[in-house]
């Protein structure tokens, strides 16, 4: 369902004007590689985000974390 809103997003004409700058979170919440899954855990459930952006130290992204995945790891363990 949502892939197939997404593709007819994409194809239709009408939206070829919007840009993503107003909709992004300009300063979205962070962790680092090094901080424990717990805290990753806890800023997911606090600020009610799906996913969390890690960066090294000079702020570059390295990946992102999801709660789907934190529930994963924490699930098999």
């Amino acid at each position: 369902m949502m892939k197939q809103w997404i593709s007819s997003l994409a194809a239709s004409d009408s939206n070829k004007h919007l840009s993503i700058s107003p909709w992004m979170v300009k300063n979205p919440e962070i962790v680092f590689p090094y901080q424990p899954l717990s805290e990753a855990a806890q800023i997911l459930l606090d600020k009610r985000i799906t996913y969390l952006p890690v960066v090294d130290k000079n702020r570059y992204l390295l990946g992102l974390i999801s709660r789907s995945r934190i529930m994963r790891i924490l699930n098999s363990s």
